[in-house]
């Protein structure tokens, strides 16, 4: 897994010009088109934020813990769309610091160390292309998940 160092480098330092070309809640991860390339990546990123909201049943009042949140796009489409409430976590005090200024509430903690006292319960968990913040590959050979 990297290290504080590198993470802070990725996340804190290029922090801005990756909100300048991908906007204030940037979402990098996958979109989904479903064949019609006629959406804008906008649109698409959209059309992902509801399936996964609709794949977990998440509305109105729902309590959601968005790990590896990055920018909080997904925290935003729940958040104003569906009327939820939203916890998420990064390892970025970059990007923390972006998610807050931006009214979300986002705090640096590792996912892997979240336990229910931390938070209480959930209706929905997500982690949305962030699954590298969980084990490295060496972690992983190594027998450490």
């Amino acid at each position: 897994m990297a290290e504080q160092k590198d993470l802070d480098f990725t996340y804190s330092t290029i922090d801005k010009i990756f909100r300048l070309s991908m906007g204030e809640t940037g979402d990098y991860s996958g979109a989904k088109y479903d064949g019609d390339f006629s959406m804008s990546l906008e649109e698409a990123q959209k059309v992902k934020h509801k399936f996964i909201a609709d794949s977990l049943n998440i509305t109105k009042g729902s309590k959601v813990l968005d790990m590896a949140c990055g920018w909080a796009p997904f925290m935003n489409y729940i958040i104003h769309e569906r009327g939820s409430e939203s916890i998420g976590l990064t390892l970025s005090q970059g990007q923390a610091h972006a998610c807050q200024k931006n009214g979300f509430n986002v705090l640096v903690k590792d996912c892997r160390y979240v336990k229910k006292e931390d938070f209480g319960i959930f209706d929905a968990i997500t982690c949305i292309g962030g699954l590298e913040h969980f084990c490295s590959v060496k972690e992983w050979q190594a027998g450490k998940q």
